[in-house]
Order: C-alpha cells, then structure tokens, then sequence
C-alpha cells in the first residue's frame, strides 16, 4: 500500500505584503538602533499549552484515518515568557486564556522582579512585544506610560525576531 496525499490550493499569503514588507523593514532598523545602543531587549509573548503532543499531521496510508489522537489538557493553560538579549528568562504559567488583566498582572510581578534585579533597569531596558490586542489595548499602553516601560512593537509575521517564538516552538517540538 503506497501512501495517498492530496493536493492542496495555495493561499495567497499577506504576510509578504509591500505594507507588511515596509513595517518589519521599520522594525529592523528600530531594532538595530537598540541593540547598537546596548539597550537589554525584552521579548514577551505568550503561548497556550492545552495538549501534550504537538503533533497536528501525518502521513497516512490508503484508507486509514488522518487524525492522531492526543491528550487535550484541561482547561487551557498558558504560558507568558520573556526572554532578554542577556539570556535571562522569565516565566508565568496559568490556568486562564491571557487578556488584558492576565497580562497586567504579568507585567506588573515582572516589572517587580526587574526592579529587584536592577533598580536601574528601566533607562536601558525596553519591552519587544508581538502586538497582540492586550499588548496594545489602551489599559496596557496607559500601564506602561505610568511605569515609564519603553516598548517597541515587532513587524507583522517577525517569528524569528522573537526569542519567545523559538522558545515556544523548541518547548513544543522537544
């Protein structure tokens, strides 16, 4: 028995847009300028883990079923993990799907922690978040005004200028 496949149209992909394209090229070069000015970058995001197996796909013979059975973890969970250009990591792990409270409250112990780590650390440390709508809702944006966090934002579809990303992606591969 040979395995079956079948062909798959291809979906015109935005993420290579000439706006998207222009955005991430900004980024880079913002990018460039902080870590040129020796500036400690920390990457935030966040991940939901509700399987114990992460793989989604298979190969499958003639007649057979394409689905892999899996444990689901109930409820969700979620992890928030931010990692600096200094290797530091720093994590959180709940029971909730992350908002703008649950990322608040991240924020806020994390802001804490940094702060006990290095009383100076706001002058040189800035905050690289994915722009999600709780990393830029109007509560969070007020929140960081407050704290005096700088924070830049990354280009759409920039997973590899994400520490985080990879983070996740090693966690949920290994």
């Amino acid at each position: 028995m040979g395995l079956k496949y079948k062909l798959v149209k291809n979906i015109s992909f935005q993420g290579n847009s000439e706006r998207n394209l222009v955005l991430r090229q900004q980024f880079a070069i913002e990018m460039l300028k902080l870590l040129d000015s020796k500036k400690r970058v920390l990457n935030l995001d966040e991940s939901t883990i509700n399987s114990l197996t992460f793989f989604r796909r298979k190969w499958k013979e003639h007649g057979t079923t394409n689905s892999i059975p899996h444990k689901q973890v109930a409820p969700s969970n979620s992890l928030i993990a931010a990692i600096d250009t200094e290797g530091d990591i720093y994590l959180s792990f709940t029971q909730v799907h992350t908002d703008t409270i649950t990322m608040k409250l991240y924020l806020a112990a994390l802001a804490k922690q940094l702060d006990a780590d290095r009383p100076e650390c706001k002058k040189d440390t800035v905050l690289l978040l994915d722009g999600a709508r709780y990393h830029k809702s109007d509560e969070i944006q007020s929140w960081f005004q407050s704290q005096g966090i700088q924070v830049i934002y990354t280009g759409p579809h920039s997973y590899d200028a994400a520490p985080a990303e990879l983070f996740f992606a090693q966690l949920k591969t290994g």
